[in-house]
């Protein structure tokens, strides 16, 4: 409900008008103060998850190109090892690697945008045997706010 009061205020001709939300109490001016600043950080809120975003994308990318072309060492890098408790992969066996195709079947990131789980088919085949082989990598991902970097909270893929 709206209410409308005209107030006379010292001088004649003077009219102020205050509209007042009753169910809130607040005169308009206020209540549309209050919009603004909300619109206002909720919009840098966005800009600041489209950064994130931008940064994730360009992240999982570089990553997605070690794998491709099997610089699996600088994948590596990638891992946070606080978070990734899992053997390293055999040196030997990973330079027998050679990695046909890395399809992204899906990604999803929290509501914070602080956590991404990526889902990854990766078709490869081992030199000594010669057959191709396929395998669905699933890669958590998560954001350090301190560095502003996305690191990867799960180990390399598990090329056999």
């Amino acid at each position: 409900m709206v209410e409308v009061r005209s107030v006379n205020k010292q001088a004649p001709g003077a009219l102020y008008r205050f509209v007042t939300l009753s169910w809130l109490g607040l005169p308009m001016r206020r209540l549309i103060s209050i919009v603004l600043i909300t619109a206002f950080l909720s919009g840098c809120a966005s800009v600041a998850d489209r950064k994130r975003s931008v940064y994730f994308q360009k992240t999982t990318r570089h990553y997605e190109n070690n794998i491709r072309w099997g610089e699996f060492e600088a994948a590596g890098s990638f891992i946070n090892p606080d978070e990734v408790t899992a053997p390293e992969p055999d040196p030997a066996l990973l330079k027998r690697i050679r990695v046909t195709s890395y399809e992204v079947l899906s990604t999803t990131i929290s509501d914070d945008h602080n956590v991404a789980r990526v889902t990854v088919e990766i078709r490869y085949y081992d030199e000594d045997r010669m057959s191709e082989i396929t395998l669905t990598d699933r890669q958590t991902w998560k954001y350090d706010e301190e560095e502003e970097y996305w690191y990867l909270a799960s180990p390399l893929p598990a090329f056999k």
